[in-house]
């Protein structure tokens, strides 16, 4: 059960996205029927990707604290999300905050958001406080509720990253201009960056191939 979203151009994302997705409902239609088909996508950021060593360390502590509970512990894991996420919190976490949410949301999708990142959760809840009827100040909670409240309102489902919504708690979301950090400045051993800013253009180093 190891959640590894990516972020990538968009066509290549959504192709990877939906491999990942059908590899999830696999595994969940397998053991839990009812809750594969509400697996959703998620996207985590840089660290996620250069820290894979403590999110698999992680799993692997999730796994052997899972191996040595009792099988009542398990059975109640498995059928109550707040017993599973209660056995999840007892497992040091390091830093592999990206990678419990991941397994809590796999679990139990119609529980758990579909949020890796717990800056994200917080802005969420943040920028629609008014709209969850009884804050408990639980986080995963709260977003139950303030999901059921959306939808209802909504009369259907819903996303957080949709533009409509992500726009209320990210305002930045659509402006956000992303590039390629290209450095310059010892090309060769030479500053390229004078003579990028007097033609106004940016050039990166090719490898030069012979003719065949």
């Amino acid at each position: 059960m190891l959640a590894m979203p990516g972020s990538s151009p968009r066509s290549a994302h959504q192709s990877r996205t939906a491999s990942k997705v059908n590899v999830a409902r696999r595994i969940f239609i397998v053991s839990t029927p009812d809750r594969g088909p509400n697996i959703q996508p998620a996207t985590a950021g840089l660290a996620y990707h250069t820290q894979r060593d403590r999110q698999l360390a992680w799993l692997v502590r999730f796994l052997q604290a899972w191996k040595a509970a009792p099988a009542e512990r398990q059975q109640r894991a498995l059928t109550d999300p707040w017993a599973f996420r209660d056995m999840a919190y007892s497992v040091p976490i390091g830093s592999a905050y990206s990678q419990r949410n991941a397994l809590l949301h796999l679990a139990f999708p119609d529980t758990f958001e579909s949020i890796v990142s717990r800056r994200h959760k917080a802005a969420i809840l943040a920028a629609f406080a008014d709209q969850i009827p009884e804050r408990s100040g639980d986080e995963d909670r709260d977003l139950l509720t303030l999901r059921r409240e959306l939808e209802r309102c909504a009369g259907g489902a819903i996303s957080f990253y949709r533009s409509e919504l992500e726009r209320q708690w990210r305002p930045t979301a659509e402006s956000e201009v992303r590039g390629w950090l290209v450095r310059g400045a010892n090309v060769h051993g030479r500053n390229l960056v004078p003579d990028w800013l007097a033609g106004g253009y940016c050039s990166v180093v090719g490898e030069r191939r012979g003719r065949r």
